[in-house]
């Protein structure tokens, strides 16, 4: 009343609109009333779409984060359409990062972790909760994507350390006020700013990004935060009224789903369940996950959607061994593409039980070139000795249960070698370097053990392709390509549904995530058929009102 009498004073106006902006008042006063007492759920990413998880919970004057995760190219367009659009969506946060309270991260990779520097470079000080497992390979996966972040920089560099030809320069690049950076004198410093990967094209020079400042900007953005690392099945009560516990996904090692509980004065209850990304019931290095708990609203992962896998592990991994074996025969070289984090660990134990069976000679070479991925199988390896229950029995039982790797980049691949390289999908790091020296070779096998995304020289190849086209280059392909969907670490539809089995099918409410668009309509139909009566798919920004009266 006082708001409209500061608004009319001085001025005439009709009892009818009077009536109207008084009535318009009351309507805003009782929606703010009853939203006070409200339960807010917004998606941020992951909504029709495999990658980007992030979902902001808020209740009353709390904000907590579910993820913070990168977006891969995906979606409509051509390949160069959808990392553009990737990497606008990268370099935002969708709201004020600074009035996040806590963040709990479900697992450590990137389309989960990886819009973490961005949050706290953006003002994010608060709690972060994760396992302990997460923590270690978060480490490794943020260092990496610090290091590797193609944002515009101010980058400094030696001429004393421009190594290569006039058509092959590279040099080592500091960024971050390193100690080997203040070494450099004012007649060799050289300065360059922009993005590294233009730096070819803009000085002739491929940067190197330094270590050194890796592990620095590392150190200052977890200086920032406050870490909290929870055993699965503890609970952590954030406030009076809200919990948060962490329940094994069995994805990966440290992989959680967040079970949150709030409670409101009334005596009102409610049970918010994310899964994070589940694994498989049958997996080459770890257990297989168990059902959730009861849960009144569940955002469920379906990067398989719909679609049921019918194959068995145990023969799964007897074909890849002997075509493993029959492609080393007479010189053969084993190209096998994949992710630096549990896939590359997962192909390093299924060939040293092929070496230990006789399957494939005892001294074949296995070459390792990527430096994450040999960090990744260090925190494996020191596991054998925590022994935190990352991996299944017979694994820990075993004295050397992954083959040795040569951890450089050979010169030239030697015959009747292995070679496992980043990234998994062929577009970038190690991979890309080989596609035009190993696919229009006859001697070569392509293994691919992950997905592959459309437009990717993976997906050029899972498409039958007799030519791929990639950085402008067409390349042959005369190499023999042979396909593995058994070391997946996603749950297929029939698995999301065992892992749902606990649930009350008449009350519980489905949120479809992290997934594409198709599959997810396909995910909804079956667990509509399977008897669950509330089932949704979230659009970008979508907000859901849960009420908590």
């Amino acid at each position: 009343m006082h708001l409209i009498s500061l608004v009319l004073k001085g001025h005439k106006i009709s009892r009818a609109i009077l009536s109207f902006l008084l009535l318009s008042l009351l309507i805003l006063q009782n929606s703010c009333q009853q939203q006070e007492g409200n339960l807010h759920v917004t998606h941020f990413g992951a909504t029709q779409k495999v990658s980007g998880s992030m979902t902001l919970i808020t209740y009353q004057d709390f904000d907590l984060l579910i993820d913070a995760g990168l977006y891969y190219p995906e979606g409509e367009g051509s390949y160069e359409e959808r990392s553009d659009e990737a990497a606008r969506l990268n370099t935002t946060i969708p709201f004020k990062a600074s009035d996040i309270e806590a963040v709990a991260i479900t697992h450590s990779h990137l389309d989960h972790i990886g819009r973490l520097p961005l949050l706290v470079e953006k003002g994010f000080k608060g709690d972060l909760f994760a396992t302990e497992g997460s923590l270690q390979l978060m480490h490794v996966m943020l260092a990496s994507q610090i290091r590797y972040d193609d944002g515009p920089r101010e980058w400094i560099y030696s001429t004393k350390s421009v190594k290569g030809n006039n058509n092959d320069r590279y040099a080592t690049a500091h960024w971050n006020f390193c100690e080997w950076q203040n070494k450099i004198s004012n007649s060799n410093k050289r300065h360059y700013h922009g993005r590294r990967s233009e730096s070819i094209d803009q000085i002739g020079i491929d940067l190197s990004p330094c270590k050194v400042c890796t592990q620095k900007a590392l150190s200052e953005l977890l200086s920032k935060i406050n870490i909290h690392l929870l055993q699965y099945g503890e609970e952590y009560s954030l406030d009076s009224q809200k919990t948060i516990m962490l329940l094994n996904a069995a994805h990966i090692p440290g992989s959680a789903s967040v079970y949150i509980t709030i409670n409101n004065q009334e005596g009102v209850s409610k049970r918010l369940l994310f899964s994070g990304d589940v694994g498989k019931s049958k997996n080459v290095l770890h257990d297989g996950f168990n059902p959730a708990p009861q849960a009144d609203l569940i955002w469920i992962e379906n990067t398989y959607g719909g679609i049921v896998r019918d194959l068995d592990l145990g023969s799964e991994i007897i074909r890849f061994q002997n075509q493993l074996a029959e492609a080393l025969y007479n010189g053969g070289i084993a190209w096998i593409p994949a992710f630096a984090l549990d896939r590359t660990q997962q192909v390093l134990y299924l060939i040293q039980d092929a070496k230990q069976k006789n399957i494939i000679p005892e001294n074949t070479k296995v070459f390792v070139p990527s430096p994450s991925a040999s960090d990744f199988t260090d925190i494996y390896l020191d596991e054998l000795d925590n022994k935190l229950g990352w991996f299944k029995e017979q694994v820990y039982n075993q004295e050397y249960p992954f083959a040795y790797q040569e951890r450089y980049f050979p010169d030239e691949i030697p015959e009747s070698s292995i070679i496992i390289t980043t990234s998994g999908m062929m577009e970038s790091v190690f991979s890309s370097n080989l596609l035009d020296k190993l696919l229009p070779n006859k001697s070569t096998t392509v293994f691919t053990v992950g997905y592959q995304g459309p437009g990717t020289p993976g997906g050029q190849l899972r498409d039958e392709n007799t030519e791929i086209t990639w950085d402008g280059e067409v390349i042959p392909v005369e190499a023999k390509h042979l396909r593995y969907s058994f070391l997946s670490g996603h749950a297929d539809a029939n698995e999301m549904q065992d892992w749902l089995s606990n649930q009350n099918k008449d009350e519980a409410i489905l949120y479809l995530m992290h997934g594409e668009k198709e599959l997810l309509l396909k995910q909804k139909d079956m667990l509509e058929i399977a008897g669950f009566d509330s089932v949704f798919i979230p659009t970008y920004s979508q907000t859901i009102q849960i009420n908590m009266k």
